[in-house]
Order: structure tokens, then C-alpha cells, then sequence
């Protein structure tokens, strides 16, 4: 089984067909932030490598500096921004 179907298991908890169609999108611009190459499946082993050596704090300030990233986005108006929704 690829990485990238092992990851994609969440989606059965996903209510909504748009949010299950966007996820590997979305998915895949977080990997292009981190500066991850490759398809999907690529992208997805080359961050558990990262994370198995880097930790926990590893994946926290990545996803932390993703998260600053397009608030600083949001805020410049180069994204539109909406409030959190539960899935």
C-alpha cells in the first residue's frame, strides 16, 4: 500500500464530497510549502522521513510555520479567509 493511501484514510471521516475531492490538493500545497518534490505518494515519504527524524517538534513548527504563513497571507489579502469549519 503507498503512502499516500495510508494517509488518505481520514478521508472516510470527511462528510462533505468537495472537502473529500480538495484534501490531496491541499495536502500537496502544504508539502510544496515545505519544499518537498515529486508527486504525492513522493512528497508524503520524504516528509515521514523528515518526521522520524526530526520528532514531534519537527512536524509542530512546520505546521506552525505553514499556519503563520497563509494567516500572513490572509492578512495581506493574497488569500480569502473564512472562519474554521467543522468537517
Amino acid at each position: 500500500m503507498s503512502v499516500i493511501k495510508q494517509a488518505t484514510n481520514p478521508l472516510y471521516a470527511l462528510k462533505a464530497p468537495e472537502t473529500k475531492r480538495q484534501w490531496p490538493n491541499r495536502l500537496k500545497v502544504v508539502f510544496g510549502f515545505l519544499g518537498l518534490a515529486g508527486n504525492l505518494d513522493e512528497q508524503a515519504k520524504q516528509f515521514m522521513t523528515l518526521c522520524k527524524e526530526g520528532g514531534t517538534t519537527f512536524v509542530q513548527d512546520k505546521i506552525i510555520g505553514f499556519i503563520s504563513y497563509q494567516v500572513q497571507r490572509a492578512q495581506k489579502g493574497e488569500i480569502f479567509s473564512r472562519p474554521f469549519q467543522t468537517i
